[in-house]
């Protein structure tokens, strides 16, 4: 037990709803007792664990209990059942300046905020200018912070958050109405605090930073954990959760087997021979009217392989068969490295292609051309995938997970994710004051 951070069992959080302000009165002065109250379950017997120095992401859609859990491993709110234990200093954002007295200045707030965690005016003192430097609203530190704006609000509160060296760091979506150098700025703090040794648990929709920042996620629906596993796994469940939602098959497709019958002669329009049999199937989606028969990755020389080098010409096939007519088809492919993180994807409706409707029995086989970018030596894997609609108004017919791998080979030294080319520029000031251009 001396390595859990964060210890949840058999959790649960009941609130009484009424339907009128009045009802909830007739119900204390009801000599009888009677009920006029539903009750809900906002969390309904979550357990897990969180070992000292992880991080963990919790998803779920709105509604399915995520800020209740956090705010109940905060002590803000108490549970109905259940047991949290926690083990450490903790610190929070769950909402937009939670805490912050609208009447008060920035300034003000700020060593309030330092006070009710235990530190002294001396300690405030030596922080201030670092907080004040990292929310960066300039002269708005000495106005009251109900004249902030929703993204100033959330600077403030984020800076508060991250002075303190926490135990156990929780933060909310509340990131999400930063801006982007801000959103970056929270991140690179974040993962200074995981790096610290630092326990963080981190409630967000995006799958990137889902998969970049944690080691295990969780996936709450109504109330319910429903799955529990490594970031890629939770975010796929989760992701077939959303698509189920608006009425979509996912999961359990029956495993589809190309019917090589349905291109009589094999080969499409603009001669592009059709390809069959996917390498890897990690997970499926989509309401099936179109189906993914065959996903291929091919050199510059038309050879079939799963090793490529930056700067190389390659291509990716994939044969789509039609079950059913689809008016406005979509086909394009996603790359992610190791860690699940989109590098670059593409489709027919962002490279205007237009395709005309597609036709029961049809099969269409696509062939997305493209230079190798100078990108990390590493494993990627490929997921396609073909939709009806457009970019903001699609239903996808069948998504594939991690269809195929390729591995890329070690070229230019990369640092991060990407090597850019740059043209790197000097000058040299001379003791007579002249400038001379190097380059």
């Amino acid at each position: 037990m001396n390595d859990i951070a964060i210890s949840v069992k058999n959790l649960s959080k009941k609130y009484r709803l009424y339907d009128t302000p009045s009802h909830r009165l007739k119900e204390a002065l009801n000599p009888f007792g009677k009920k006029y109250h539903r009750d809900f379950w906002a969390l309904n017997d979550v357990s897990f664990e969180v070992k000292k120095g992880g991080t963990i992401g919790i998803v779920g859609q709105n509604g399915s209990g995520k800020s209740t859990l956090l705010q109940i491993i905060c002590g803000i709110l108490q549970p109905t059942t259940g047991t949290v234990r926690v083990s450490g200093k903790i610190s929070s954002i769950l909402a937009l300046g939670a805490g912050f007295n609208p009447e008060y200045t920035g300034r003000e707030n700020v060593y309030i905020n330092g006070a009710i965690m235990g530190m002294s005016r001396e300690e405030m003192d030596e922080r201030f200018p670092d907080i004040e430097a990292f929310a960066e609203i300039g002269e708005f530190i000495g106005q009251p912070v109900k004249t902030y704006s929703s993204g100033m609000y959330v600077r403030l509160a984020f800076a508060c958050a991250v002075s303190i060296e926490p135990d156990i760091f929780v933060v909310d979506e509340a990131l999400a109405v930063g801006d982007e150098i801000f959103q970056h700025r929270c991140m690179r703090r974040i993962n200074e605090i995981r790096g610290s040794g630092a326990t963080v648990c981190f409630v967000s929709h995006s799958a990137a930073a889902i998969r970049a920042l944690c080691n295990c996620a969780i996936l709450l629906d109504y109330g319910r954990l429903i799955a529990e596993g490594t970031p890629e796994t939770v975010m796929r469940k989760y992701h077939a959760l959303c698509n189920e939602r608006k009425k979509l098959t996912y999961g359990s497709m029956k495993d589809l087997k190309a019917e090589k019958e349905l291109s009589p002669s094999g080969t499409g329009e603009s001669g592009e021979t059709a390809v069959f049999g996917i390498p890897n199937i990690d997970h499926r989606l989509g309401d099936g009217r179109a189906e993914i028969v065959g996903i291929r990755l091919h050199n510059a020389l038309g050879k079939e392989t799963n090793a490529l080098k930056a700067g190389e010409e390659a291509v990716i096939r994939m044969s789509v068969a039609f079950k059913e007519d689809v008016e406005s088809p979509i086909a394009g492919i996603t790359v992610r490295n190791a860690l699940g993180i989109d590098i670059f994807a593409t489709n027919t409706y962002i490279e205007n292609v237009e395709l005309p409707a597609a036709k029961k029995g049809e099969l269409y086989t696509f062939a997305f051309e493209f230079v190798v970018p100078n990108i990390a030596p590493h494993h990627y894997s490929v997921s396609p995938a073909v939709a009806e609609g457009t970019m903001e108004t699609h239903v996808a017919c069948d998504w594939i997970d991690n269809a195929l791998v390729f591995h890329l080979h070690k070229t230019d030294q990369v640092i991060g994710i990407a090597k850019v080319p740059f043209s790197i520029h000097y000058s040299v000031l001379k003791k007579s004051g002249t400038l001379t251009d190097g380059i």
